[in-house]
């Protein structure tokens, strides 16, 4: 099971003689981990504390984003990529909705005001397993849309630029540590990914982002990749496949702290 909860929260009412607060929505990254633990303890914190303990491709993403509506308050995305996740996130959520107590992000205060994971209530929002993000008809064309600035590790260094073979790697490690054992994809598709895809249309842009261990110069923007060749249609549903799943599992490094949310679509040959 793969799951995609947007909460909306505002900013809870504070003691006269406070300085005003003004959201900083994009330097909260560091303060999105914190969050996404505290609702998870409430509810299993053997599950948060080896998640937190844990090292390597984490189970969830998590993201900051501005209220629709605009006003006093944000949206948070919280993603998870296994059923055991989904299900103390959620309940964690319910729990805190019920409850009435506040989330603390940077020490500032919010209520809980909704929260879903319906998409059409919510285009940031989804649910589905492993086996529906197969998509039905081997795809040409993977789009990549990135909300928030992306980039990838290249050994010390970091690399702000939308090559396919960075995004598909990253997604098939991800998928292939969390996907049900019968549906892990062998490394044809990622050779595939790798010489066979191409960047056929993109715009982006440069962009920087806080997060915890400092600032990160990443990209966002749009990328349309297209699969060339006669490939198999099995491994163009797979890479099909990793673009749907790149909506839960976000792209590129440091996806817990807000970076690399994407959405996506594939299409046929036209």
């Amino acid at each position: 099971m793969v799951g995609c909860f947007v909460l909306e929260l505002k900013r809870a009412e504070t003691t006269s003689g406070e300085r005003p607060w003004r959201p900083r929505v994009g330097s909260r990254g560091g303060e999105l981990p914190p969050a996404f633990y505290g609702l998870v303890n409430a509810v299993d914190s053997e599950l948060g504390d080896r998640l937190h303990a844990a090292s390597g491709r984490a189970p969830y993403t998590a993201g900051c984003f501005k209220l629709r509506s605009g006003g006093d308050g944000l949206r948070l995305r919280f993603t998870a990529l296994t059923r055991e996740v989904f299900a103390a996130l959620s309940a964690g959520l319910f729990a805190r909705l019920t409850g009435g107590e506040r989330l603390r992000l940077g020490g500032e205060p919010f209520e809980l005001v909704r929260f879903t994971f319906d998409g059409a209530d919510e285009p940031l929002a989804g649910l589905s397993d492993y086996p529906r993000l197969l998509p039905p008809t081997p795809p040409r064309h993977l789009s990549f849309r990135f909300l928030t600035p992306a980039t990838f590790r290249a050994g010390d260094a970091n690399l702000p630029l939308p090559l396919p073979q960075s995004v598909f790697r990253g997604l098939w490690e991800k998928w292939n540590a969390f996907a049900p054992p019968d549906l892990r994809m062998d490394r044809e598709v990622l050779t595939v990914a790798e010489k066979h895809v191409v960047p056929c249309a993109f715009r982006v842009r440069s962009a920087e982002r806080q997060v915890k261990q400092g600032k990160v110069v990443g990209f966002f923007g749009n990328c349309r990749y297209e699969i060339l060749g006669d490939q198999s249609p099995e491994v163009a549903q797979a890479l099909g496949a990793l673009t749907n799943y790149a909506f839960y599992a976000g792209v590129g490094a440091k996806t817990t702290m807000g970076l690399g949310q994407v959405l996506t679509e594939c299409a046929p040959s036209v």
